[in-house]
């Protein structure tokens, strides 16, 4: 059994140390609620106030209201003369028009584009408080294709290694590549000298006489940290209307230029490269700062087939973030995204995506989007002190039962943040009045993340011990906890020395128990037709599969009793392949799926 592992793991621990499993425990709260710093090292973690005192025993989550103003009119830009209009196209329902003299205006251009818009399932509005956002024209079913669109801007992030600027594919040595004969930037091949790609640092370094010499190959060079700058300032010299959405984009220019990164990379280094080492003097310092804040606020990052881009699409970027969103997004080869949704949405619903990662709790979601998008996220999850009822955020009380104190009920009880939009806001136990400060919370989960990063990826019994000793402190879904489980099941029958065909029954076990877990936590913030869920269901699958086969082998069920054991498995592979049959990177892992499948069957038959 899965469990008897986890036991065995602590069995070995107890015969070397002499504390007991409640003695950790404690020691582990003593850690986690100590305060930090001079003489606040002694003083006692806050605890609740007497009866008589204002706090109440008796206390409930509650989501924070939405703080930004919803319209039931939608409103948009005016395609003629940009102001805010709240008429649009009876015909497209797609072009905004702030007064009849507009329309008619446009209507000889509109005209011809007037039945293709109409086909279109979304529009682009704009609210005074978050700018331009997309929403759906119609309800939208799961799982289609509701946008494809190629990039305006594609090119290098900013701390990259050298690439060939024509493929993008990295660049390991001087003897792996050519010059490019107009502005001696490396390329790959004379294909890639001559690719669009190239062409618009290819002419701005060639208009201003420099010649490039890159010789660090193999690590990060700042050299390259201008191109992707260079490509979006040189819209202007092409299409109006590109350049035109373009400059629509927001930098928080004001925002980003006090930070150091901004001072350190892009003005010292960006603005510098340009101006003295390229000899560009086309842009000003503010010019190529706009650049810089229009591309980290608005870009997607390209990851894919080794590649490492970031990209910037006229529609796509506008979606509105939201940490469980309505839509996911892969790249073509081309670097098209393609926008797909991950759960039904009704019409006049905001089409949104996220700029983050779903397994960071709360708090470490604001910290990533304030920092790199300049904005705080006031989605339901974030405003919601469970998170969905996920408790990702969350830890065990350490007064309910389970704990020291023992003065409540057998279940679970959990410390959850009072105004998970305040970073400074305490947090408080539903069942009891234990109260601890967002600090002390904070050091604890620092402390956590520390001793997780220690762990080898690899270090099946080291990864299975953690959990042993902190999920009954911290509980089943907490963010550390289920980041340990993923870690896990990804690595149980994926990667030597655990490849499927080694696994014990109890490995795989343990593999079937983290993903259903995981499963559950999934349908809370990733629920829909997401890649985390098609992932799970293929890991699952394996588990399921993998444990029939090995029972009917050993004796231990009849072929009859494992077939339909592994006809659910054959059910988590079909929605798998499903939800990830349009991830490029997925079709042949889920072809050799199903091709294993069948002949699993098939042998059986016989």
């Amino acid at each position: 059994q899965s469990g008897a592992i986890i036991e065995d793991v602590d069995n070995d621990s107890d015969e070397k140390q002499e504390k007991t499993d409640l003695d950790e425990v404690n020691d582990i709260l003593d850690e986690w609620f100590a305060n930090e710093g001079g003489e606040d090292k002694e003083e006692t973690p806050e605890e609740a106030p007497a009866e008589d005192e204002s706090v109440s025993s008796s206390y409930e989550p509650q989501i924070a209201p939405d703080p930004i103003p919803k319209s039931d009119v939608p409103c948009g830009d005016c395609v003629v003369c940009g102001q805010l209009a709240k008429s649009f196209c009876t015909g497209c329902k797609f072009v905004f028009y702030c007064k009849r003299d507009c329309q008619k205006k446009d209507w000889g251009r509109h005209k011809d584009e007037c039945k293709e818009m109409a086909k279109l399932p979304y529009r682009i509005e704009r609210n005074p408080v978050f700018g331009r956002f997309v929403v759906a024209k119609k309800d939208l079913p799961e799982g289609e294709l509701i946008l494809q669109e190629s990039p305006m801007v594609v090119g290098p992030r900013q701390l990259t290694k050298p690439v060939c600027l024509g493929c993008h594919k990295e660049i390991k040595s001087a003897g792996d590549c050519i010059k490019c004969i107009r502005c001696n930037w490396p390329v790959c091949s004379r294909k890639c000298q001559d690719s669009p790609m190239h062409d618009a640092e290819c002419r701005a370094t060639r208009a201003a006489g420099s010649r490039i010499k890159v010789e660090a190959f193999g690590q990060t060079n700042m050299m390259y940290a201008c191109i992707t700058v260079l490509r979006a300032l040189g819209l202007l010299d092409g299409p109006k209307k590109i350049w035109d959405d373009y400059t629509k984009f927001d930098s928080h220019l004001e925002e980003r230029i006090k930070t150091p990164m901004y001072t350190k990379v892009n003005k010292e280094k960006v603005v510098f490269f340009i101006h003295h080492y390229l000899g560009i003097k086309r842009y000003s310092d503010l010019e190529i700062l706009e650049a810089c804040g229009k591309l980290d606020t608005n870009c997607y990052e390209i990851r894919q087939d080794g590649l490492n881009l970031r990209a910037m699409y006229r529609t796509a970027c506008l979606l509105s973030h939201d940490c469980t969103p309505n839509t996911r997004h892969t790249f073509s080869p081309d670097y098209s995204i393609n926008l797909y949704t991950t759960r039904p949405i009704k019409k006049g619903e905001v089409i949104s995506a996220t700029y983050t990662t779903s397994l960071w709790p709360t708090q470490q979601r604001q910290e990533h989007l304030l920092m790199s998008k300049c904005f705080r996220c006031v989605c339901l999850r974030c405003r919601d002190p469970t998170e969905l009822g996920s408790y990702l955020s969350s830890v065990r009380c350490s007064r309910c039962k389970g704990f020291r104190d023992n003065v409540q009920m057998d279940d679970q009880q959990y410390l959850t943040q009072v105004n998970p939009l305040d970073p400074e806001s305490s947090w408080r136990c539903s069942k009891c009045t234990n109260i601890q400060k967002s600090l002390q919370i904070k050091s604890g989960n620092e402390a956590i993340k520390q001793e997780v990063a220690r762990i080898s990826k690899s270090d099946f019994e080291g990864l299975l011990t953690f959990l042993h000793k902190n999920e009954p402190v911290l509980g089943t879904n907490n963010h550390h906890i289920v980041e340990v489980k993923y870690t896990i099941v990804s690595l149980l029958g994926n990667r030597d020395p655990y490849d499927l065909v080694d696994l014990s029954m109890e490995q795989l076990q343990i593999k079937e128990r983290f993903c259903r877990e995981l499963m559950v936590v999934a349908d809370k913030i990733e629920p829909g037709s997401t890649r985390w869920r098609g992932q799970l269901m293929l890991e699952l699958q394996m588990a399921i599969v993998a444990l029939a086969a090995g029972k009917a082998e050993g004796g231990l069920i009849s072929k009859a009793a494992a077939k339909e054991a592994a006809e659910e498995g054959m059910q988590l592979l079909r929605r798998a392949t499903a939800i990830l049959q349009v991830e490029p990177d997925m079709i042949q892992v889920l072809q050799g799926r199903m091709n294993s499948m069948q002949s699993l069957f098939a042998r059986w038959e016989e």
